[in-house]
């Protein structure tokens, strides 16, 4: 794959506090909210949508900060030949399957080009880490490999978003689902020699009766309120 090396990227630097996303991820792990399956099954599906998928042959394929089963199961229901790895936040969270094992950035654990596709959901990670993640997931992907991460965009629940900025005693004002500069890391995924990266957006409206339920379905999906103050 061919390297570029005339992009630049620049990131406004957060401090992620790592207490608090080992807390929203051990959540997220043992949450059994079935608005929340349903929202991240979903997710799955349109993720090996988007990455065409064949059934034809047997793949590879890692999903990056796990908090479930949820992609397996979706495999299996569609009867993919697969083999899937699974990289998890902490050791204080076992998904009991041999391939899990607890995330590092370089991806130590795998030579070089020995996945077909990479996964991420909503990753519980730094800027710093999601860079180290990118440049990692090109070295173990095969030469037509393909990844998907996917986050939420900055105008995601932004009525919501202000309305806890104004009640509480933040002093960042996107500490409340904080958002990663999306243009930014697809120009970092091309200078690593990614071809065809593609930044768009995806528009699902979750349904809530009450603000508390609103409430529960971010903090069981694994986020809330991680910056430093």
């Amino acid at each position: 794959m061919e390297k570029l090396s005339s992009l630049r990227v620049e990131f406004y630097v957060k401090m992620y506090d790592k207490k608090k996303l080992d807390i929203n991820y051990r959540r997220a792990c043992k949450s059994n909210n079935k608005k929340v399956v349903f929202f991240l099954q979903k997710l799955f599906e349109e993720a090996i949508e988007r990455l065409d998928i064949k059934k034809s042959k047997k793949f590879r394929i890692l999903e990056l900060y796990a908090r479930n089963t949820i992609l397996e199961d979706i495999l299996k229901k569609f009867k993919f030949s697969y083999d899937i790895y699974q990289s998890i936040y902490t050791s204080k969270f076992n998904l009991n399957d041999n391939n899990a094992f607890v995330h590092d950035s370089r991806l130590s654990k795998f030579k070089d080009s020995k996945f077909d596709y990479c996964i991420s959901i909503f990753p519980l990670a730094s800027e710093t880490d999601i860079l180290n993640d990118l440049e990692s997931t090109h070295r173990i992907l095969s030469d037509e490999g393909k990844f998907i991460f996917l986050f939420f965009s900055e105008d995601s629940c932004i009525n919501l978003k202000k309305l806890f900025y104004k009640f509480s005693n933040l002093k960042i004002e996107n500490s409340f689902l904080p958002c990663f500069e999306i243009i930014s890391l697809g120009n970092f995924a091309n200078s690593k020699g990614f071809k065809n990266v593609v930044v768009d957006k995806s528009k699902y409206i979750i349904s809530n009766n009450k603000v508390n339920e609103i409430w529960k379905f971010i903090r069981d999906i694994g986020q809330s309120n991680y910056l430093l103050n």
